[in-house]
């Protein structure tokens, strides 16, 4: 989360030892194009490209790359797997091995 002064620019992780400011041009989600605002969830990548967290989980859940530099995502960072998403990777693997 984060706090938004009205001319867009604003802070995140505030009152951590995360706690940086970034400029209005960088306060605006580039997957929905809506700036941030205050109480709204927001993910940092690796790359420090910040986004809505429900925006950039489902890009993530397709894409393994940041929606703005093109940084590989990988681990924890990615978007952790639903357990019906391992189910189907256990059936995938199990029809695999029968062949």
């Amino acid at each position: 989360m984060g706090r938004w002064a009205q001319d867009g620019a604003g802070v995140l992780a505030a009152g951590t030892d995360k706690e940086r400011t970034i400029s209005s041009e960088d306060a605006v989600c580039c997957i929905c194009l809506s700036k941030f605002s205050n109480d709204e969830d927001l993910r940092e990548l690796p790359c420090a490209h910040v986004f809505h967290m429900e925006c950039v989980d489902k890009w993530l859940e397709i894409n393994a790359l940041c929606p703005l530099c093109k940084a590989e995502i990988g681990g924890s960072a990615s978007v952790p797997k639903t357990e019906s998403q391992n189910d189907d990777n256990r059936v995938r693997d199990d029809v695999e091995s029968q062949r």
